[in-house]
């Protein structure tokens, strides 16, 4: 079975509304695939290995991986360190741009996780956290909303130029119309997939 890892946002968790679309779509139209989406650390300095230690150990036949907001973020790392497809769903361009902004105490509502956010405090893992250079524009498709209320959507336009941006007029940071948007990302990520 062919595994598509998918990643979640600041706060959420692997049973995300997207990640259960994505899933349930790829078990209706995609015989031969399937959706892995485990819960990440929400500790910003352990988030990356937290990921890496679920792939090796239990995503073993990774083809693709799909990311929203955060999980853009993380998704392009894995992208870039796996050299495998990725789709990103308004992801964070620039990690530590946000740090200033949601610096303080959250409690994660799904898992019951209480963190801290303190840039101060990250010190050496703030070059983990620094985005990679981009080795393959074509493993890339990136879907944007134009109303996206949490992140300015041109600036992951500018970073993605000449990777595979989707530009969804008038969708919010959520993508309330996911679901419509399953068969395109399938479609890039099985063509992907067979050509690996």
């Amino acid at each position: 079975m062919k595994q598509i890892l998918y990643l979640h946002g600041f706060l959420s968790c692997g049973a995300a509304v997207k990640a259960s679309t994505l899933s349930s779509y790829v078990k209706e139209h995609c015989p031969g695939f399937e959706v892995v989406a485990p819960n990440i650390i929400d500790d910003l300095d352990q988030s990356f290995s937290c990921i890496e230690n679920f792939i090796s150990n239990q995503a073993p036949n990774l083809v693709a991986v799909v990311g929203s907001s955060l999980g853009g973020y993380w998704s392009y790392r894995v992208a870039e360190k796996f050299m495998i497809p990725a789709v990103l769903l308004n992801p964070v361009v620039d990690i530590s741009a946000l740090l200033d902004k949601f610096k303080g105490t959250h409690v994660n509502i799904y898992t019951k996780h209480e963190f801290e956010v303190d840039p101060d405090a990250l010190g050496d893992a703030l070059e983990v956290l620094q985005p990679l250079s981009m080795q393959r524009k074509d493993n890339y498709m990136v879907l944007l909303g134009t109303e996206d209320e949490v992140l300015d959507y041109r600036v992951a336009k500018k970073f993605y130029d000449g990777c595979h941006v989707k530009i969804l007029e008038g969708e919010d940071h959520r993508i309330k119309n996911f679901s419509g948007c399953c068969p395109d990302i399938m479609d890039f990520i099985v063509n992907k997939a067979n050509n690996i």
